[in-house]
């Protein structure tokens, strides 16, 4: 969301090169979906939204970057594992998180 791709991949590749094997990973992204309303409504107070990706762009990412996806879940998720399915979820459904590791030797 605030990054971006280009930057998004040297951070990874940072993070990469500075963990020892088995080192957990936790990334809050954003997948496509706002609104153009929303989109600008963000922009106007300053959190312009500079990218946004999809499960499959974030786990190529990771992969090329050394890390193996162990999850990647959004709200949708977490309302029917945690809430039965009870909450408002269609206001944050482009928020997700990745849970990747760097493999053991």
């Amino acid at each position: 969301m605030y990054l971006t791709p280009e930057a998004f991949r040297a951070t990874l590749s940072a993070i990469a090169g500075r963990s020892a094997p088995g080192s957990t990973l936790i990334v809050n992204y954003h997948s496509a979906g706002r609104s153009w309303l929303a989109r600008l409504m963000f922009r106007l107070i300053g959190e312009p939204m500079i990218s946004a990706w999809s499960p499959e762009q974030v786990a190529a990412e990771l992969h090329a970057a050394g890390f193996e996806v162990r999850e990647d879940t959004g709200l949708k998720d977490w309302n029917a594992k945690w809430a039965q399915g009870q909450a408002r979820a269609d206001r944050g459904a482009f928020m997700r998180v990745v849970v990747a590791t760097i493999p053991s030797v």
